[in-house]
């Protein structure tokens, strides 16, 4: 019976030994980090109050304003986008119409069925090549602006250009085979 109770002692002790949850090591130059605490939204480019506007937007609901993004050059904001209902379309409007350093808004987001909403996805590697290129060539001015590109349409938000240099930024947009249409904003 002893053997038995050894036994049943071993096996016992083998489980319980696989429920022990394993042996930590911490070499001696680690130390444990306190869990971070989440941080202010901190913009990291020279758009800070069009990602403001647009962290904002999305903190009144993250779901419906999903597709809707804003621009700044010189406090004036370019919405662009898509939301469901025309309340939405108008509190985003309101919204960063309300916030500090905003002198103008223009509202460019559309009304979509939900389904369509990957349409209105920023097309940053667009954008990128783009702004490169406007900021390459002389005759556009290369004053400050800011360019999204959403459903094959460029936006513009721009300081003021003389017509030639607008006429230009115009001209360099839709030699790119993905730009259907160019919408320019620019500042008086």
């Amino acid at each position: 019976m002893s053997m038995k109770r050894d036994a049943a002692t071993v096996i016992l002790a083998a489980l319980l030994a696989g429920c022990a949850p394993p042996a930590q090591t911490v070499k001696p130059t680690q130390v444990a980090q306190p869990a971070a605490a989440p941080r202010p939204i901190e913009p990291t480019h020279a758009d800070s109050l069009g990602d403001t506007v647009t962290a904002r937007i999305h903190a009144l609901d993250a779901t419906a304003f999903r597709a809707v993004t804003a621009q700044a050059v010189g406090g004036r904001v370019l919405l662009t986008g898509a939301v469901v209902k025309p309340e939405q379309r108008r509190r985003a409007e309101r919204t960063a119409a309300a916030m500090s350093g905003v002198v103008a808004v223009t509202n460019e987001v559309l009304l979509a069925e939900d389904a369509a909403f990957n349409l209105f996805i920023p097309d940053t590697a667009r954008e990128s090549a783009l702004t490169a290129r406007l900021a390459t060539d002389e005759s556009t001015g290369h004053g400050a602006f800011e360019l999204r590109v959403v459903n094959h349409i460029a936006y513009v938000i721009a300081a003021q250009r003389s017509p030639d240099q607008t006429a230009r930024v115009k001209e360099l947009l839709t030699e790119d085979p993905n730009v259907k249409w160019v919408v320019l904003v620019t500042q008086p």
